[in-house]
């Protein structure tokens, strides 16, 4: 594990968040403390959610055709995944939620995409390690990425519409390969987004020979303004 094991980069992050916090003026400070302690509330969540969906991501396995036909009666996942790509995620919920709260939870476990198929598992099953059975789907979506679905519907920023770099070291000639995630330029980058609402977000990505951990709003690293991000948490090996 190396440096992970060491968290390494974890380390640097937080010694960095820290740096350009004290740096900023007041008024800016405010701004960063309120995203700063969201994230650290959409942290436990995701934790939250890795805990439960070990026990809950099969009840809506074994359920999944039931889950389905009721939750998208009238309409298909596709529409509902196209609102949730467009941010407009008060269409999405009010399609999803139709059938009462107890359904929308589970359904939250379960696949987004293509759920009576495979589901979230990409289609070359990680290098032949998982086939489109219970086991492949466990592993992307109770461990892998646990609750893929609300972290996606729910954990979204507003339009971007200003940016504010800190650090860009990245290194497009040279490029480390992750799995899952795949080719990305080597450094690290850590910058503040600001949306239509005054809503402060922030992502660091830091990419190296060995990993590849990325903390706050990914999805915005090459283009940003008039995109929204999602936020996410990784820390894998390169």
């Amino acid at each position: 594990m190396g440096s992970r094991f060491k968290l390494k980069e974890v380390r640097q992050f937080v010694k960095t968040l820290r740096e350009d916090y004290k740096a900023s003026d007041e008024a800016t400070r405010k701004k960063k403390r309120k995203a700063i302690q969201k994230t650290i509330w959409l942290t436990l969540n995701q934790i939250w959610s890795g805990v439960t969906a070990l026990f809950i991501y099969p009840i809506w396995y074994v359920f999944r055709k039931q889950i389905t036909n009721t939750i998208y009666e009238g309409t298909t996942w596709q529409e509902v995944h196209k609102l949730i790509v467009q941010n407009d995620i008060n269409s999405a919920k009010l399609i999803v939620q139709r059938k009462g709260k107890f359904l929308y939870w589970l359904w939250t476990y379960g696949d987004l995409r293509d759920p009576l198929g495979r589901g979230e598992l990409p289609d070359d099953g990680y290098r032949g390690r998982f086939k489109n059975n219970f086991i492949g789907r466990y592993y992307e979506n109770a461990i892998r990425n646990p609750r893929f679905t609300n972290n996606y519907m729910n954990y979204r920023s507003g339009t971007i519409m200003g940016v504010i770099k800190v650090i860009d070291t990245r290194d497009y000639n040279l490029i480390h390969s992750s799995e899952g995630i795949g080719n990305a330029p080597s450094g690290i980058l850590f910058k503040w987004m600001i949306d239509v609402n005054d809503e402060w977000y922030f992502i660091y990505d830091d990419n190296n020979k060995e990993n590849l951990f990325y903390f706050g709003y990914s999805g915005l690293g090459k283009e940003d303004i008039g995109k929204n991000g999602r936020f996410e948490i990784g820390y894998r090996k390169n």
